[in-house]
């Protein structure tokens, strides 16, 4: 469904921004129109976005060498800091210049330039979609909106540093892949090395007994597996390599991103860590905005652009268009299939006793410390299943070798010129 970014005014006269999704551009003015909005500007989001997106750092080959989060993370620590002791936006980039290095430090210079004609931070943030994703930037814009930028800083470096624990996670279990999954590569290819040897010592009745004579009766083996492990097994590794990291840059083009959002949905395992980080990032930005006074619709709506995952805020946008009929935030969490019951339960409970921000504090939490059990228990999970077909091809591979050696051996005491 497309999106439209909007600024209007509230019936106090105050100004409010923010984006909504809509089927076209009378639909979208129709439902702010029932928000009690007079709209000044509506315009499509994807549009805009593109239209202020920086022209640097921001291109398709960014995959392959992405911003690190811990990066990431100690810029909005720096950033929160400095907020919270009152300095203005301009000065505190001007201030992180010289406390932030690489891609972050031209960020830093350019919000400084920007913020000396006025502007708010998370406009400035939304150019550099690849080094801020939007669910990172909605956090931000939660704080910002309610004025509590330590909070939604704090946010943002918790998500970067779970992030940095994700990666990790996954590059030990590449790592140890490749451990594992190399013999299985490299040691079919040692029968090679007898085969290579019985046919270039056809004659040799006698085994080698100096360094030298074993190197002679050996080389031709050694040359031939190595050869075959140059030309026949690096090409194809190599090939493997460059089409993963082709499909990286595929699946994180803009154009791919309903498709990604797709797959990290509904892919075994994978959808289990989707759902935990969606729904700690809803609850801990709806919580923000809670404490804030926001509006429950808007604040809904918000919170559902901080999932990380279009699909995912699309189910929660959905029903929460009763919220502005006065239904109840349970009916629309349970209507969008991503919270489990448990979850709901407890939205249930804070809101009979009106706790809500509270009750959504306990929700993020949770669903963050489930997520970070989910990505150990899959990543011994991953170690144990490489482990277990690691060693079942090289047992194949080790017991086809030594048939090979045998089947060779047995040549030799069956020639006419064998001697016991």
């Amino acid at each position: 469904m497309p999106r439209f970014r909007y600024e209007a005014r509230d019936v106090t006269g105050a100004a409010v921004a923010g984006e909504i999704d809509a089927t076209n551009r009378g639909h979208a003015l129709v439902l702010l129109r029932d928000r009690g909005l007079a709209v000044d500007a509506l315009v499509d989001a994807a549009r805009a976005a593109r239209s202020r997106t920086a022209s640097w750092g921001q291109g398709p080959l960014y995959p392959l060498w992405p911003m690190r989060p811990s990066s990431v993370a100690l810029f909005f620590d720096q950033l929160g800091r400095l907020l919270s002791a009152g300095v203005t936006p301009h000065e505190a980039f001007t201030a992180l210049q010289d406390r932030v290095g690489g891609r972050l430090r031209r960020v830093a210079r350019e919000g400084a330039e920007t913020f000396s004609r006025g502007g708010s931070i998370s406009s400035h943030l939304e150019r550099y979609p690849r080094f801020f994703p939007p669910h990172l930037v909605a956090v931000f814009r939660a704080g910002e909106r309610s004025g509590q930028y330590a909070d939604a800083c704090k946010e943002v470096v918790a998500q970067c540093d779970t992030e940095t624990k994700t990666r990790r996670f996954v590059t030990l279990l590449k790592v140890y892949l490749v451990i594992m999954l190399a013999p299985c590569i490299l040691i079919p290819s040692f029968p090679r090395i007898i085969s290579t040897v019985v046919a270039a010592n056809p004659n040799q009745m006698t085994a080698p007994r100096t360094l030298h004579e074993i190197w002679v009766y050996l080389r031709p083996g050694l040359e031939a597996y190595w050869h075959h492990v140059l030309f026949g097994i690096l090409p194809w590794v190599l090939l493997a390599y460059v089409l993963v990291k082709v499909a990286a840059v595929i699946l994180h083009l803009p154009s791919m991103t309903g498709l990604r959002d797709r797959l990290t949905l509904h892919t075994p395992l994978l959808s289990m860590h989707t759902r935990r980080a969606a729904v700690a990032r809803f609850a801990r930005v709806l919580e923000l905005m809670q404490r804030a006074a926001a509006p429950l619709g808007d604040a809904v709506r918000e919170a559902a652009r901080a999932t990380g995952n279009r699909l995912v805020a699309q189910r929660v946008v959905e029903p929460a268009e009763r919220l502005d009929r006065g239904g109840r935030l349970s009916e629309v969490l349970h209507a969008s299939g991503i919270f489990s019951p448990s979850q709901v339960s407890q939205i249930v409970t804070a809101e009979e006793s009106g706790t809500l921000a509270d009750g959504l504090g306990r929700i993020a939490e949770g669903a963050r410390q489930s997520r970070e059990q989910f990505l150990k228990g899959a990543g011994l999970g991953g170690c144990f299943t490489a482990f277990a077909i690691a060693a079942v091809f090289t047992l194949i591979a080790a017991i086809a070798g030594w048939t090979a050696i045998y089947d060779e051996i047995y040549k030799v005491f069956e020639s006419p010129t064998w001697q016991p």
